[in-house]
């Protein structure tokens, strides 16, 4: 049986909370937080105690609408109390669901761009309207539904709609589970002494729920051969907790090290040297999982990152990447263990995702202190050496990672399938996997051989430096790209005050009641001045300028009456009809963001929710019309590169995918000058046709068109045989 609270809040406040326990004496427990705005619930799931700390889960769920996030709110923690328990949970005097039901189940109210199903009536006249006591409680469906062991299914959960954390710090979970405000009475877990394992895992970053109860052990004997252990081994002491096997010789007195080496892949002479560091392994990624990924890159310009990189360290990954290091690699001192967690964290880890390069190709360049290293890193992207700390150096691999992806989008691909054309063969539909090939092929161009290179890890610093310095320049090659062509279609003089950066909007400005004005975005300038303003992504990358051009998306800025200052910047979606009440219809909202891309505030929102009621209910007037006429414009013109139209296919484009007109010989010269000018070497020194001299950048030619790949090494062969002819043929000097 599942008991459930709802905690009330402020009536103009978008969240609500809840809890969800078991009722039996040690209970598994759900607290959850959603805001109905964005329709994101937050919150943990708490395991059963069974003598011990519990251990808590962290999860976020995003619902497809706002809507949806309201209506199934109660129906979504419970399945998630299923899903995360590896419970089946049933309707009360119903037989438990088989995981295909759940599934089923799950499917009907997560579908997105579906309409949401009304919340099922409650059963025994229980209330199930949301309504707000005196004391901030109100009780929602009590005795609604079973517990009982049973397998987990497997469905969008494993998706992107849900996204589980690692578990949370064993000191907060006690406190948690100790709080006076605990609304249910948790189980038995074995009177930890909370100060003794406070102080044996104090070099332990976030120590696991097992390991307070280990180390909190009040047996005098046990607690002290476990503190001799912690003692003799600091950041490891959550690792010895964790490991049954490790913990039992800790018990019985047996010899750790051979455990411990075999945990670790660190000899005994690099457990020796690791065991005089006391200072915590910073597991954390460098940006939080909302939090805007920009800073100033190696020019020292403040900008928004297009990548997104999200790297954790946990002590199991720092150890086991310096296993095939020399031992006296191994750091031996908290200064060296801080900078070799961070070169790990902001490069390496972050490089090997991202390509096939290993990590000991990586690593394998420091050749003494990892200080020195992050020093000399530091050098070589011209940079301060007591800037590059990880958040910095994760900036400048993204930059490096995104030079690489970016070369490979608009020089390897365009230079590929402007090969398969020159034989005359189809261009083949837009592939996947052939993309994936094509990043690989485009990494081997550019770094070689990376298991053989030392110099990889200082060549990707000033990678990063010149890709700054060069985004510019590619950004007009861009611009240059959109120009409008001459055409003589009907509406040409109408629309050409728009030129190359301009686009006509969705609706014009709309005041709100609370003195905010929601101002469309109408050219480049107002996206770029939004970032400027909020420190988010919407006028640095130009996918938001072309589908706001092309009358895909709608981008509205929350200001000030002044118009002076932002407050929150929201994107529309739906396809835009001549007739309103369609397109009416389709409109919904993508995203609202606020500064640095975190919620958007209570007077931002406000407007926000006006503006929406008033736009569905056809009290504001939309240009449904003009951009129709507008998309025609742009199609006619040529301008509309990669948007499908009703009588195109429903197949992507390569020009979508790649963001280029690969097909337009001047813009594929202008990439590969600056591609040339941000890597130097083979790329700056040949033609584009050293694209073929990586056997990679021919297999993916071949995956694309066998057709195309077997003429082209045809000619490749007759060439050269005139070639040789040619020689032979010259008189003798």
């Amino acid at each position: 049986m599942i008991d459930i609270l709802h905690a009330a809040t402020p009536r103009d406040d978008p969240y609500m909370a809840g809890w969800l326990w078991s009722d039996e004496p040690d209970p598994v427990a759900l607290r959850w937080k959603l805001n109905t705005v964005t329709g994101e619930m937050t919150g943990i799931h708490i395991d059963r105690c069974q003598g011990r700390v519990p251990k808590a889960v962290p999860f976020r769920l995003r619902f497809p609408s706002a809507e949806a996030s309201v209506l199934h709110r109660d129906r979504a923690t419970r399945i998630l109390m299923g899903e995360l328990g590896r419970e089946r949970l049933a309707p009360k005097g119903e037989e438990r669901q088989s995981g295909h039901d759940l599934a089923q189940e799950w499917e009907a109210f997560m579908n997105a761009g579906a309409e949401p199903e009304p919340e099922e009536e409650a059963t025994n006249g229980a209330e199930r309207v949301l309504a707000f006591d005196e004391r901030g409680l109100v009780p929602a469906v009590p005795d609604f539904v079973q517990g009982g062991a049973g397998c987990a299914f497997t469905t969008s959960f494993r998706q992107q709609n849900l996204r589980r954390g690692a578990p949370l710090n064993g000191l907060d979970v006690f406190r948690l589970m100790t709080s006076p405000s605990l609304p249910f009475a948790a189980g038995d877990m074995g009177d930890p002494d909370v100060d003794a394992a406070s102080n044996a895992l104090a070099s332990v970053l976030c120590p696991s729920s097992r390991a307070v109860s280990f180390y909190g052990v009040r047996d005098p004997e046990l607690s002290q051969f476990r503190r001799q252990a912690a003692d003799a081994f600091p950041v490891l002491a959550g690792l010895i907790a964790d490991r049954p096997a490790i913990a039992d010789a800790v018990d019985s007195g047996r010899p750790l090290q051979p455990l411990l080496s075999e945990a670790t892949g660190l000899t005994k002479a690099g457990l020796k040297r690791m065991g005089k560091v006391t200072m915590p392994v910073n597991s954390e990624s460098a940006f939080s999982h909302d939090e805007r990924i920009g800073g100033t890159d190696a020019l020292g310009v403040n900008r928004t990152r297009m990548t997104r990189v999200s790297v954790t360290v946990p002590i199991e990954t720092a150890l086991s990447s310096l296993a095939g290091l020399p031992a006296d690699r191994v750091p031996s001192a908290n200064p060296e263990w801080t900078a070799y967690n961070d070169i790990l964290a902001g490069m390496v880890l972050p490089v090997c995702n991202a390509t096939e390069v290993e990590r000991a190709a990586l690593l394998g360049a420091c050749n003494g202190s990892w200080a020195d290293f992050r020093e000399s890193l530091a050098k070589a992207g011209d940079m301060p050496p007591d800037s590059l700390d990880r958040r910095a150096m994760t900036l400048v691999t993204i930059d490096a990672v995104e030079a690489l992806r970016m070369f490979s989008r608009t020089a390897v691909m365009p230079q590929i399938l402007a090969s398969i054309s020159s034989t005359r063969e189809p261009v083949p539909q837009l592939s996947i996997d052939g993309l994936q090939a094509c990043n690989e092929a485009a990494v081997s161009l550019v770094l070689g051989s990376a298991e053989n290179r030392k110099s990889l890890p200082a060549a990707l610093m000033r990678i990063a430096r010149r890709y700054a310095s060069r985004i510019p320049a590619m950004n007009a090659l861009d611009e240059r790209d959109g120009d409008p062509v001459e055409e003589t279609t009907p509406g040409m003089e109408r629309f050409a005050r728009y030129g190359a950066t301009s686009f006509p909007t969705l609706t014009g400005a709309f005041h709100a009641s609370n003195g905010c004005v929601i101002r469309p975005m109408a050219c480049r300038a107002d996206l770029t001045e939004e970032s400027r303003r909020l420190g988010h992504c919407v006028g640095v990358a130009s996918s938001y300028f072309r589908k706001a051009r092309r009358a895909e998306t709608y981008i509205y800025s929350v200001q000030n009456e002044a118009g002076d200052a932002s407050h929150s910047t929201f994107q529309l979606g739906g396809a835009v009809q001549r007739e309103e009440d369609a397109t009416r219809a389709n409109l919904h909202c993508i995203q609202h963001q606020g500064r640095s891309n975190w919620e958007p505030p209570p007077v931002a929102r406000t407007a926000f929710n006006e503006f929406m009621a008033a736009l569905k209910e056809g009290r504001i007037e939309i240009n449904a019309g003009q951009l129709v006429e507008w998309r025609a414009h742009l199609e006619a013109t040529g301008q509309m590169r990669g948007v499908l139209n009703a009588a195109a296919t429903r197949t992507p484009s390569w020009a979508s995918a790649l963001e280029t007109n690969w097909s337009d010989a001047t813009t594929r010269r202008g990439y590969w000058e600056e591609w040339g000018r941000v890597f130097g070497g083979r790329i700056a020194s040949s033609s584009p046709e050293v694209i073929f001299t990586e056997k990679k950048a021919v297999d993916t030619l071949t995956f694309l068109s066998p057709a195309a790949a077997s003429i082209l090494k045809e000619r490749a062969r007759r060439a050269r045989e005139a070639r040789a002819e040619s020689l032979a043929a010259a008189p003798e000097p």
